[in-house]
């Protein structure tokens, strides 16, 4: 029998440790918080953190950083299930 990387799975798999099987390429919805400083025209600092608290659509993304800790899945099984239905036939 032969490993996916085509050669013979006695010689090659017990170096390379592949499981001699083609592994499939799954969708996993996934997401991250990150935070950024943004500058705002205003007459108020008030009127400033309203405007940002209001016009989230009118506002530029920022340069930001990544809030460590904040990666995970986005999406309960079954959602995932269902964005990867034709692999898992």
């Amino acid at each position: 029998m032969e490993c996916i990387h085509g050669k013979d799975e006695q010689e090659h798999c017990k170096n390379c440790n592949c499981d001699s099987k083609e592994k499939k390429e799954f969708k996993i919805p996934v997401e991250w918080a990150m935070y950024g400083v943004v500058t705002i025209e205003a007459e108020t600092l008030d009127e400033a953190i309203k405007f940002v608290e209001d016009d989230v659509e009118g506002i530029p993304l920022p340069q930001g950083d990544y809030i460590d800790g904040s990666w995970q899945v986005n999406g309960d099984k079954n959602f995932i299930q269902v964005l990867n239905k034709e692999k898992l036939k």
